[in-house]
């Protein structure tokens, strides 16, 4: 198992994933590493998160939830349910990612270790904050995305820059009883 976390996410396969994901629902919890930016402000490249399978069935809007996505497992913020399962999006990206089904779920991030310090990572009013600000720039982007390339990318980044400081103001606002993660 520790040879495919240490992987990056393009040179594990799928059926390897399919294997971690099974040996994760035996074992209840899994740790990973970030890689990229998606999650920025909340988690940053090389933060260390402790994903719980167990905790799988009772998901909200606001939790963080890591799934496998074709070949990847990906982390990101639910923001929305539909019929077939999650909308989830990344706090720093434009775009949703496909619905999620509830069978492509590993589980649900419970605690991120930055700067050596773990620290749990709970359903807040601020993190409901996050994921609505967050559908709203995914939405957002989604209508604007027919409009002419080059004014329609530079609505789009403007709105963008909007949300991201609209997602850090509230990180601030709430870290002081509780980080919004």
């Amino acid at each position: 198992m520790a040879e495919i976390l240490n992987r990056k996410p393009s040179e594990s396969t799928p059926l390897q994933l399919q294997r971690l994901a099974i040996r994760i629902a035996g074992e209840g919890q899994l740790r990973i590493t970030v890689n990229g930016e998606s999650m920025l402000p909340s988690f940053h490249p090389g933060d260390a998160l402790l994903v719980d399978s167990k905790s799988r069935r009772d998901l909200s809007v606001g939790h963080i939830i890591t799934f496998l996505n074709g070949d990847t497992m990906v982390t990101h913020r639910i923001v929305g349910r539909s019929h077939r399962g999650y909308l989830a999006k990344g706090d720093n990206s434009y775009t949703f990612d496909p619905i999620v089904e509830p069978g492509q779920v590993v589980g649900r991030v419970i605690a991120i270790q930055h700067g050596g310090n773990w620290r749990a990572v709970r359903l807040s009013a601020g993190s409901k904050f996050v994921a609505a600000a967050s559908r709203m720039d995914g939405r957002f982007y989604e209508v604007v995305a027919g409009v002419d390339q080059g004014i329609g990318r530079i609505i789009r980044r403007f709105v963008h820059g909007i949300f991201k400081i609209l997602i850090r103001s509230i990180s601030v606002i709430f870290s002081g009883r509780e980080r919004v993660i």
